[in-house]
């Protein structure tokens, strides 16, 4: 231990270790204000002593304010090993403060400054937000008496006071709190996205009750690249609801495929190292579904604005809808269990079967009775639907809304442009090798997430 020191600690400009001599006393060490930092706590400082026999510590208090003054009944005589604590005002919570809520930037706690006005703290909170309502703020007083404390409510014009009225721009007390209150009955409730082919694509404020037509219209309305059949919307609501679903799926497939594996193992027991590999092969499906995260688009129905407007398909918005107006595709979409995958370029008025053509045809482990067509806006029209299945849309040649679904021969459906016709393979169950039991599941899968991939449609 250090021996004929002392030490100054605390809000002082030199704090440290200081040479110790008999009969010396604080006021060696603080003699002004100048020894000191801004705002001190006056009233009370304390000196921290070790006394014997076990040199357990007490505090010696002294006013430091009266010190200053020169009155040396507070100017204690200091012993080796002293510590002088001096603290600030804002660390004893002596401060006088103020309190802004509502409709600024930043809202909180603040210094009371000296004569400092309602405008002044406004600004200290970074100022109003847009929605903020000027024609009227309140501003709740405590007011303190010998024996209770009340509370008082000043109501100020807020525009006044920010124009330094001396009526509205009042002098703040000690615990005053403002409140800036919300523009009433304000109808805006969040935003909404709309990208793609209007004028002015972006981010807008959604107002209560408003439509698909009105934010296409305010963000200036379609281009001439727009397609408006291949429309669609995100929707939060609608992503919740899917991902349920996509999750329940993957429950139930994760129990059928352990059911079949066990089935599987018991009627080949020849066999133990194809049904641990199909196992594996399983395991490592299912956990990359788990992962999986769907992103809610619903299937909408967009036609010219004044076509839009008023029909049941001008949808209601919600904060965070996204729509997603696309350019016309050029091409046509074939996959599944065909002899060449591939993009075809869009030809007017043909239908399925010409597309399957251009692909040199379906294989022969395809099932011919599931194939099916995505539309470019997610809604599904497949052979199942035998002519009973009607989609509506805009009609461009016609120009008026159609109704149109499954030709009674599927392969004569006429397809559009961005459609993706999907040709599924052939269910097959083999108790020959588990390793093509694998392969059919994994074709069951795939199947089932191109079906869940097709968008909600909203009629």
């Amino acid at each position: 231990e250090v021996r004929n020191v002392v030490y100054l600690e605390g809000h002082v400009k030199m704090p440290g270790r200081y040479e110790f001599k008999p009969g010396m006393r604080v006021s060696d060490l603080i003699s002004s204000f100048d020894d000191l930092l801004p705002e001190p706590f006056l009233t009370h400082a304390q000196i921290i002593r070790k006394t014997s026999p076990d040199f357990s510590e007490e505090a010696l208090s002294f006013d430091l304010g009266r010190l200053l003054k020169g009155d040396r009944g507070q100017d204690p005589e200091l012993m080796e090993g002293d510590r002088i604590v001096i603290h600030s005002r804002e660390e004893m919570g002596e401060l006088p403060k103020v309190i802004i809520k509502g409709e600024v930037n930043l809202p909180g706690e603040y210094r009371l400054l000296d004569n400092m006005k309602v405008k002044d703290l406004i600004y200290m909170a970074g100022n109003l937000t847009p929605n903020a309502y000027k024609r009227e703020a309140e501003i709740t007083r405590l007011v303190k008496t010998e024996t209770e404390v009340k509370m008082s409510h000043i109501v100020i014009d807020l525009k006044d006071a920010l124009n330094g009225s001396p009526k509205d721009n009042i002098p703040l007390m000690e615990n005053d709190t403002l409140y800036i209150r919300k523009i009433p009955n304000l109808n805006t409730y969040g935003t909404v996205k709309i990208l793609g082919q209007v004028k002015f694509p972006g981010e807008y404020p959604l107002e209560r009750g408003e439509r698909l037509s009105t934010l296409i219209r305010r963000a200036g309305g379609y281009t001439e690249d727009a397609y408006i059949e291949g429309a669609y919307l995100i929707k939060e609501s609608a992503r919740k609801e899917q991902q349920a679903r996509f999750d329940q799926f993957v429950k139930e497939l994760e129990q059928q495929m352990f059911q079949e594996a066990l089935n599987m193992g018991k009627s080949l027991p020849g066999q133990a190292g194809l049904t641990e590999a199909a196992a594996q092969y399983q395991r490592a499906f299912i956990a990359g579904l788990k992962t999986t995260r769907v992103q809610g688009k619903v299937a909408i129905n967009l036609a010219p604005l004044e076509e839009l407007e008023g029909s049941e398909h001008d949808i209601l918005l919600e904060p965070g809808d996204i729509l997603q107006i696309p350019t016309r595709p050029a091409t046509v979409n074939v996959v599944g269990r065909v002899y060449n995958q591939m993009a075809i370029s869009y030809r007017e008025g043909e239908d399925v079967d010409y597309y399957l053509s251009m692909v040199g045809g379906m294989r022969k482990d395809a099932d011919k009775d599931s194939i099916y067509l995505i539309r470019c806006n997610g809604t599904v029209v497949s052979k199942s639907h035998k002519g009973k299945g009607k989609f509506i849309h805009w009609d461009e040649k016609s120009n008026r809304w159609v109704a149109s679904g499954a030709s009674k021969n599927f392969l004569h459906t006429e397809v559009r442009p961005g459609d993706t016709i999907v040709v599924p393979a052939e269910p097959r169950v083999s108790k020959v090798s588990v390793l093509f039991a694998t392969k059919d599941i994994a074709s069951m899968i795939s199947q089932t997430l191109l079906s869940l991939a097709a968008l909600t449609a909203i009629f």
